[in-house]
């Protein structure tokens, strides 16, 4: 069945998939009349890309107990409604529920799953824990946006890349990194209810990683942090800011850190543009030996 009804937008009724079939992909992409529920026989390997944009599909989604890949599987099915599944034998969630808006219930990962970049995109409407499997390498994008998730974030002992994944996860309660991570980009950034920053020590690129936060009180900073671009931006409720011994960039850090009293400059940092701006309530000024771009860097300090 691969590719076999691709693009067939008149297409109507409900899709069907017999008992024989192993391979998927595409087979009902942008296949945007379908309705009822989307099918999977038990022999099915492959589903990447089988129903993306086949946004008048409701029901549940179903996944077979051979499948290995769902890449993009339900891309843009903005009507599936239920749980979202995983099979025991699936490796790659990539893009799987994107904008599945109407998704209900905990998300799922099974434990041979390796990459769950922007697994569950725009998902709103699933609510429970977050969860990330053994063999999870990326959680790239995993949960942004997935607005009524709650409780702790997760990272598997494997996870290397954290990027953007739990962007604006409003309840979530508790950050988590780890201890492989190295790249941790704007990962909690609009998680408003977050009191505790946390940083891995393999941790080298934290940019926008909790910026515009208003309730944390206590930030972190990874040993092999090179990178803080932004990393605190717009949080005031940190009273004492930290740098990592081997970060060169701090620009715009701590901006906007209204309750700031004492800055840091670690020892190889270079850049400390804007890096304390808006910081009302600073009393004391560092720079550090290396530094050589400091625009603004204490613009608006009018408590120095």
């Amino acid at each position: 069945m691969n590719g076999s009804y691709q693009y067939c937008i008149n297409l109507t009724g409900s899709p069907v998939c017999g008992p024989n079939v192993i391979n998927m992909n595409s087979a009902y992409f942008h296949c945007r009349n379908l309705t009822g529920n989307p099918a999977c026989g038990d022999n099915v390997i492959h589903m990447q890309n089988a129903y993306s944009s086949c946004n008048n599909l409701t029901g549940s989604p179903v996944c077979g107990p051979n499948v290995e890949y769902m890449t993009g599987t339900y891309t843009n099915c903005s009507n599936l409604t239920g749980n979202p599944v995983c099979g025991p034998n699936v490796k790659s969630l990539f893009w799987t529920y994107y904008n599945c808006l109407n998704l209900t219930g905990s998300p799922v990962c099974g434990n041979n799953v390796e990459t769950m970049e922007w697994a569950y995109l725009g998902c709103s409407n699933l609510t429970g824990e977050p969860v990330c499997g053994p063999n999870v390498v990326s959680l790239y994008g995993a949960y942004s946006g997935c607005t009524n998730i709650s409780g702790n974030a997760i990272c598997g002992p494997n996870v290397t890349n954290m990027d953007y994944a739990y962007r604006d996860c409003k309840n979530i309660t508790r950050a988590d990194c780890g201890d492989l991570v190295t790249s941790f980009n704007g990962t909690y950034t609009g998680c408003i209810n977050l009191i505790y920053a946390a940083c891995g020590n393999n941790v080298i690129s934290m940019n926008n990683t909790y910026a515009d936060l208003p309730k944390l009180q206590f930030p972190a900073c990874g040993t092999n942090v090179t990178s803080m671009t932004y990393t605190y931006s717009n949080c005031p409720s940190i009273i004492k800011a930290v740098c990592g011994p081997n970060v060169t960039s701090m620009y715009r850090a701590y901006s906007g850190c209204t309750n700031l009293t004492k800055a840091v400059c670690g020892p190889k940092v270079t850049d400390i543009q804007y890096t304390y701006i808006n910081c009302h309530n600073l009393k004391e000024a560092v720079c550090g030996d290396n530094v050589w771009q400091m625009v603004s860097a204490y613009s608006d300090c009018y408590n120095l």
